[in-house]
């Protein structure tokens, strides 16, 4: 864990690039959320000895405004996130990417989104709509007294638990599971959990509910209301498939760093087996827009393959592997 005075040395040093970030989007009029790290500080961390770290700032902002958005942060000095020249923003392409990584001389990183759940591939498997989000949104007060807006306490519940199906189910370590704990202690007993189920059904989050909930209070003693303790618990093979192959293999691998390991374990909390399937079938034979949004760049078929098998394999050559360090959560 990072030491407390580091934490407040981060956003102390982050907070007159991010007012100058926040100002430029609204004088040009790009409606943004802040999403995750940023948008809990000083909310549910308001203790500075127990800081919460943060690897970059994520911001939503709708598709339409996603290139205007692009421009301005770049206008403001900073860089892509990735050596590839064609990297996110291809400008070959037509296809709005979901998201887009940024980094500044200060060492301030920015993930700009437009969609909260970026990998393109599982969108099918988990259709959220982006309406209810973008209705969902709150002002509240960031930690340099800035009025901004972020997600309702119930769809940040959500956005978490997607946070951490895309990142690894069995890493205790991720903020995201510290975030959920501490947004469940202070807002569980006021959240809308009639939405909750209804976003969790239409969504398909019941597997990821579910098995977030059993780590949660298994690892962190955090309970969840009682009406919905045994909603949504998966068959006994799906249970047997993530506790007695997927869990030791990840102790033998922990920190998610091996691609393939994560993507079975994302694999096993699709509700639908056969979306599941569907999802494996566009990884193995994507379409043009599909590479586009796995990679973050135009690509032919052939190094789609060259990079996939790279990834299952944990090869990091660099020719292989041209993305920059790595973003945090």
């Amino acid at each position: 864990m990072i030491m407390t005075h580091q934490l407040i040395a981060q956003y102390i040093h982050w907070q007159p690039h991010l007012n100058a970030l926040f100002s430029a989007l609204e004088a040009a009029e790009i409606p943004f959320l802040v999403l995750k790290g940023w948008a809990f500080i000083p909310d549910l961390y308001p203790d500075p000895s127990i800081g919460r770290p943060l690897g970059d700032v994520d911001l939503l902002v709708q598709p339409q405004k996603f290139s205007k958005a692009v421009r301005l942060i770049l206008n403001l000095g900073y860089q892509p996130g990735s050596k590839h020249s064609n990297y996110g923003y291809d400008r070959k392409s037509s296809y709005t990417p979901k998201e887009l990584a940024f980094y500044n001389a200060a060492g301030v990183s920015i993930d700009l989104h437009s969609h909260i759940f970026p990998t393109f591939w599982s969108q099918a498997a988990y259709p959220m709509d982006m309406d209810v989000v973008w209705e969902s949104r709150q002002l509240f007060t960031d930690w340099g007294g800035n009025s901004l807006e972020r997600l309702s306490a119930e769809l940040n519940f959500l956005h978490l638990i997607t946070h951490i199906v895309r990142h690894g189910l069995l890493d205790m370590n991720q903020n995201s599971y510290r975030d959920l704990v501490r947004l469940l202690e202070k807002y569980g007993s006021v959240l809308d959990w009639v939405q909750i189920r209804k976003l969790v059904v239409d969504w398909r989050l019941q597997s990821a509910f579910f098995f977030v909930r059993r780590t949660c209070e298994k690892g962190f003693q955090i309970q969840f209301p009682a009406a919905l303790k045994d909603d949504w618990q998966p068959g006994s093979l799906r249970l047997w498939f993530v506790d007695r192959i997927l869990t030791p293999l990840w102790n033998l691998h922990p920190g998610g760093e091996h691609w393939l390991l994560k993507s079975l374990l994302t694999l096993a909390l699709v509700d639908q087996p056969g979306q599941a399937f569907g999802l494996v079938w566009d990884v193995l034979f994507p379409t043009d827009e599909a590479r586009y949004h796995l990679h973050g760049y135009s690509l032919s078929l052939f190094r789609h393959y060259q990079v996939l098998l790279s990834r299952s394999f944990g090869w990091k050559r660099k020719e292989l592997w041209p993305l920059t360090p790595p973003m945090g959560d």
